[in-house]
């Protein structure tokens, strides 16, 4: 009977061993786990300027309180992943404004500034941005699925169909 146990857990144990192998040679696993979707977050005028002057700029608007925003943020994160697993040489920076303990006065100056970023700081709707040459050219705040984002963001950018 200690045998066939002995036998049974060691063949268990190989074959988790063997899924988890599997399993971390995936790149978008591999991503994942090394927690390098690295959005670079504006927490001042600097990093404001640095969006602003990128030709292709994806910008996620996050809001802790709002649980809208987090499932926003999950599909923008996956979306995020799949993007740079599948375009090595991605034109587009990512970037993240978190507005969970509010804005400084700088950010809503410029909030407040742009018609299509009306309401967005009380809303919580896990807003997404796509920005070229520092214009605002959509804003979504709807919860798009990691392909929906991908899909646009080809769109708006006019990267042609990958």
């Amino acid at each position: 009977m200690t045998t066939r146990y002995s036998i049974r857990t060691a063949l268990l144990v190989i074959v988790v061993l063997a899924i988890f192998i599997a399993a971390t040679r995936d790149p978008i696993v591999r991503l994942l786990r090394s927690n390098s979707i690295s959005w670079k977050l504006i927490e001042t005028t600097e990093d404001l300027d640095r969006l602003l002057g990128n030709s292709h700029a994806f910008v996620f608007v996050n809001a802790d309180w709002s649980s809208t925003s987090a499932v926003a943020r999950r599909n923008a994160e996956e979306f995020v992943v799949d993007w740079r697993c599948g375009r090595v040489n991605s034109q587009v920076d990512f970037f993240m404004i978190d507005i969970s303990n509010g804005s400084p006065i700088w950010l809503t100056e410029w909030i407040q500034t742009n018609e299509k970023l009306a309401s967005i700081q009380h809303a919580g709707d896990g807003s997404s941005l796509w920005i070229q040459d520092g214009e605002i050219i959509e804003r979504s705040a709807r919860l798009d699925s990691s392909n929906e984002l991908r899909k646009k963001t080809i769109e708006i950018f006019n990267m042609g169909s990958n």
